[in-house]
């Protein structure tokens, strides 16, 4: 068995349904995988794993946006899975004038949601944007009344929220378009060992069938895992194939767009063309990539 190295910057379904699904079905041992988990929240936003993979593709974007040495191999979430929920009187984006409990300044969320409020004809001049380190600590300042919106992952479920009495204002993946998730790796690392490579990247388009073809398997699996999800792990795996792609790859444009938003978020003018960071040539083409989205608004 070899060794890989998994790192995330989430530990929730978004990051990581692909690696409890290779997990609980025996796809790791089928290509003679051993995963090692490496949390990567406190390590810097603008370098990769030098020996191994990064789960945090839009991560790996601003990485590559900055300079960095990153190729992206496999792309599982083409809709960022963050949700914006505010207190029940806020009913449009244009009441946003107080305090949204947001992530930290430069990573993927925070852009994205900077992309939101341009939008919405909207700036961070408009809101007091305080920063939440995790889940709870921005539901704390909901909660308690410090803000009147905030800013949550898949590690959260809405339902909490909503029974707490808070609105769904937007789900990000419903207005943005980018690869936010799958497998990604510096150049380098790819050419050290691309059998490697290439065992990884079938194992997680395997996964990805699992996702969209067995509902069951693929919620037996996230309930056996450690991630957050709903009890009976339907409603995850309901929300992952609406997000996911179906082979693990993402079609250009959807990559030029995702690129384009953090790009503008940083304030990055000419940046490099995506061709250089997408690279799915080792997939398989044995999968159909028929996965269809709404026009963005």
């Amino acid at each position: 068995m070899a060794e890989i190295t998994l790192g995330f910057k989430a530990f929730d379904i978004h990051e990581l349904a692909c690696h409890a699904v290779a997990d609980y079905s025996g796809l790791y041992k089928k290509y003679g995988l051993q995963p090692r988990l490496v949390d990567l929240r406190k390590e810097p936003n603008d370098v990769l794993p030098a020996d191994g993979f990064q789960v945090a593709c839009a991560a790996a974007l601003v990485a590559w946006l900055s300079g960095a040495d990153a190729r992206v191999l496999l792309v599982a979430a083409q809709r960022p899975m963050f949700w914006l929920y505010v207190a029940d009187e806020i009913r449009h984006w244009d009441e946003l004038h107080g305090v949204v409990a947001g992530y930290p300044h430069s990573t993927p969320p925070a852009l994205f949601f900077s992309a939101l409020l341009a939008r919405h004809n909207l700036t961070l001049a408009n809101v007091n944007l305080k920063i939440g380190f995790s889940d709870d600590e921005r539901l704390s300042m909901l909660t308690s009344g410090v803000a009147q919106a905030a800013i949550f992952s898949s590690a959260l479920p809405g339902e909490t929220l909503e029974r707490q009495g808070f609105r769904l204002l937007c789900f990000f993946g419903d207005e943005i378009r980018a690869p936010t998730t799958g497998l990604a790796a510096t150049s380098n690392y790819c050419r050290r060992d691309p059998a490697l490579v290439a065992a990884c990247c079938a194992c997680f388009q395997e996964a990805l069938t699992i996702i969209h073809n067995d509902s069951e398997l693929a919620a037996a699996a996230l309930c056996a895992s450690d991630l957050p999800v709903d009890s009976t792990g339907v409603q995850s795996v309901r929300l992952l194939q609406q997000c996911y792609s179906w082979r693990g790859e993402a079609l250009p444009d959807i990559c030029q767009r995702g690129a384009n938003i953090v790009a503008g978020a940083l304030e990055i003018t000419n940046p490099r063309s995506v061709n250089e960071l997408y690279d799915f040539s080792i997939l398989s083409a044995e999968r159909p990539l028929s996965i269809t989205f709404a026009p963005e608004s």
